[in-house]
């Protein structure tokens, strides 16, 4: 047993495969991810003696400590099945439906593509996701298939415990799909994990919006592999839990392949957010292009930790990295640290980071317009967010992100 998980144990991982209806072959997963993640201690960072870093102390946990949060209230959830909408016209090209199920109907895919981009057994909270994941969802798109609505998955809790979600989407080639993603939660600890697989061609568009209340605690990552010429648009709202370590880093595989990572965050209160991107250019001839805006409010904290990485052999590739965040108070404060691993010189990368304050004299002009000091920051927030919103394709996930913004301008429950 784990003294500060002392409700996550091995027979709480037979009770969830069990109640998912999972085919046997996925139990032993479950447990080697246990066994694992019992044998790690939290991440820390810490530089050893002589100035060598251990194992157990990991640089991307530099700026976040763990030690202080509270997991021992938390318990398992057993089951939590996924909503899973399909639009009609779309139900012949696509197969959405909850993992368990997918493991048995796809047993090949699932196996060769579940986990498959996380190093799971390196990090305490990702080999308690693999233990423990009890709400996952698969998305398989038909190789040419065109479709011409939004899969739309949702993830929630409302109870004190656990829920692990995880998203598996695999497109096929020359195929297209757009997937908005919703995850709630209330007092919990949470856990999610996105795996995209993209084939020759493809094209996706994701975009998420984290949603938890200001109780819960939220680990969550994403990655997505691009074949030759395939591409992804991914967008992603992190508006609540008091704390959250997030991750996200497209994988460019193949020649041609791009991705475009737009990120908003809006943290008040005590939150802090731990935000990492990584754009990995393995391949020739491949872009990517990552803006992340934040605001922060109260004694709300952030580090964003921005990383452009281009291999020896990758020519020819482009790839930009800015982060703006604005501070509406004296006690909030955000750390920006970008990070370019260039291994060749036949390629265009750049990046840009800037932290500010509100403007008084455009608060100045706004009040004297008419508006209140809360209703002129309220607009300049809603203008600093607006052009990173202008730019998303879909107009469901504009009006979702902006009512998202309202919402917490207005503290306002979700």
């Amino acid at each position: 047993m784990d003294e500060l998980f002392p409700n996550f144990n091995r027979d709480s991982v037979q009770r969830i495969w069990k109640s998912a209806g999972e085919p046997p072959w996925m139990l032993p997963l479950r447990l080697s991810a246990f066994d694992r993640f019992i044998e790690l201690e939290l991440p820390r960072w810490k530089i050893a003696g002589e100035g060598k870093l251990e194992a157990r102390y990991l640089p991307d946990w530099r700026y976040t400590d763990v030690s202080r949060l509270d997991f021992s209230r938390q318990s398992p959830s057993e089951f939590i099945p996924p909503k899973i909408v399909v639009a009609q016209e779309d139900e012949g090209k696509v197969a959405a439906l909850p993992l368990s199920q997918a493991a048995a109907e796809y047993p090949r895919l699932v196996k060769e593509h579940f986990l498959s981009l996380f190093d799971w057994a390196g990090v305490k909270f990702s080999a308690l996701h693999a233990a423990f994941f009890n709400s996952p969802a698969f998305v398989m798109v038909e190789d040419g298939a065109q479709l011409s609505s939004p899969v739309k998955i949702s993830f929630s809790n409302s109870g004190s415990s656990h829920i692990s979600s995880h998203a598996l989407v695999i497109l096929g080639e020359n195929s297209s799909a757009a997937v908005i993603e919703e995850r709630s939660a209330r007092n919990s600890l949470c856990t999610h994990a996105c795996e995209m697989i993209l084939a020759d061609g493809s094209s996706l568009d994701y975009s998420a919006l984290q949603l938890h209340d200001e109780n819960s605690l939220d680990f969550f990552a994403v990655r997505s592999r691009h074949c030759p010429n395939a591409s992804l648009a991914h967008f992603s709202a992190i508006l609540g839990s008091k704390f959250c370590k997030a991750s996200i880093a497209p994988q460019l595989a193949g020649e041609g392949a791009s991705a475009s990572v737009r990120s908003f965050f809006f943290t008040n209160g005590n939150q802090h957010l731990d935000l990492s991107t990584n754009a990995v250019h393995s391949s020739s001839r491949t872009c990517s292009d990552t803006m992340v805006k934040g605001v922060l409010d109260g004694s709300s904290t952030s580090v964003y930790k921005g990383a452009i990485s281009i291999a020896a052999n990758s020519i020819q590739c482009v790839s930009d990295l800015n982060e703006h965040v604005l501070l509406l108070s004296e006690e909030a404060h955000s750390d920006a640290i970008p990070s370019l691993d260039i291994n060749n010189n036949d390629v265009t990368a750049g990046h840009g980071a800037s932290v500010g304050s509100v403007d008084p004299e455009q608060l100045f002009y706004l009040m004297s317009r008419g508006l209140s000091k809360s209703q002129a920051q309220a607009a300049i927030v809603e203008g600093f967010f607006e052009p990173l919103i202008c730019g998303l394709p879909s107009e469901e996930v504009r009006a979702r992100a902006r009512i998202a913004i309202a919402q917490k301008l207005s503290g306002t429950k979700r």
